[in-house]
């Protein structure tokens, strides 16, 4: 971004005269004006991960679950009953599947709907906010899938070349 000869110093560009001051300008003074402690709070409030306080590491420890990524990616193919979601995610235990389906929903990325009938029926499908999601899980997952020889040999060459 380039700066005009006015804005560093001041004054319109239009040779007025006038002091001006530019967003920049004044958004650094608000800056400097406020104490550490306020500078801490508003980092807190802009969502900041490298912060230990922000809620946004427990969204991320959700997000980074195994199971997570699954069954994101199985939904992303549309609404799904507890029982089809098992025999797609082959391995994950009927415990597992319930607690994660609940943290979903506890976090607004998954949905589920009861629809009362002999047995009841329960589907689980992705919320807006899940659609949002869906793309970013699948392309991991599908970058462990298309990279995981290359994650083996590394692993393999790591073990080899570690001390013993």
């Amino acid at each position: 971004m380039s700066r005009r000869c006015g804005d560093v110093f001041g004054v319109s560009a239009g040779g007025s005269g006038e002091p001006r001051q530019s967003e920049d300008f004044i958004a650094r003074a608000q800056w400097r004006a406020k104490t550490a402690a306020e500078r801490r709070q508003s980092a807190r409030l802009e969502y900041d991960a490298y912060l230990a306080a922000c809620p946004t590491r427990q969204l991320l420890d959700v997000l980074t679950n195994k199971w997570v990524c699954l069954v994101v990616s199985a939904l992303a193919a549309g609404k799904q009953r507890h029982r089809e979601l098992a025999r797609a995610i082959t391995g994950v235990s009927q415990k597992m599947l319930t607690q994660t389906l609940r943290d979903l929903e506890h976090d607004g990325i998954v949905t589920r709907t009861v629809t009362p009938s002999v047995p009841v029926r329960v589907d689980h499908e992705l919320t807006a906010l899940g659609q949002d999601l869906a793309p970013i899980l699948r392309s991991i997952k599908a970058w462990a899938e298309k990279n995981m020889d290359r994650v083996l040999a590394a692993r393999e060459e790591h073990d080899l070349s570690a001390p013993r």
